[in-house]
């Protein structure tokens, strides 16, 4: 794609301020509206303690209803500054999450799978969210397999597959365990 990427940057929003620093992921795939609706309901939550973050990672893939314009996103981490739109939106990503606690990110399929917490490490941090949220299914990333997603640079991150893209379920499920979660690390 020629031209100027500018118009095709995240949509970052910063709650609160201080510890723990909470960053919540939506349309790192544009055909996964969920995690729009997700952050939208979080925009409306009061921070007590700690810093939210919300990105709407690819909003011209949303926008475009296309899981992607130039190359997936969630195989494009750490990013290129110069690369393809999709690394270039993950080399920006990767410089606004630099002091990052937590990572969440929203995900939905065309399938019926439900409740599956998606990881890459096993670390402290990434076990406690995994007791707060207690999902059905966790699976670990094997390496070699995923390595270029999101959760892979974070240092604790999981991802949320809880259903399809546009069941009440899956936006119920996600929003109320990203709520437990916030009012946990309080």
């Amino acid at each position: 794609m020629a031209g100027s990427y500018e118009k095709f940057n995240p949509i970052i929003q910063i709650y609160g301020r201080g510890k723990p620093v909470v960053a919540v992921f939506g349309c790192l795939h544009g055909d996964e509206p969920v995690g729009k609706k997700v952050i939208s309901a979080l925009s409306k939550i009061k921070i007590i303690k700690g810093t939210l973050i919300t990105i709407i990672a690819n909003p011209y893939a949303l926008k475009n209803k296309k899981r992607f314009i130039e190359k997936d996103l969630n195989r494009c981490f750490p990013g290129k500054q110069k690369g393809k739109m999709e690394e270039r939106i993950a080399y920006q990503i990767m410089q606004k999450i630099k002091d990052v606690d937590y990572v969440i990110d929203i995900h939905s399929t065309t399938t019926d799978t439900r409740d599956i917490a998606i990881i890459k490490h096993k670390d402290i941090k990434v076990r406690k969210l995994l007791k707060m949220i207690k999902p059905k299914k966790v699976v670990l990333m094997p390496k070699g397999f995923g390595d270029n997603s999101l959760i892979n640079f974070c240092p604790a991150g999981v991802s949320f597959e809880y259903g399809q893209h546009n069941s009440s379920h899956t936006y119920r499920k996600s929003l109320y365990d990203i709520k437990k979660v916030l009012l946990y690390l309080k």
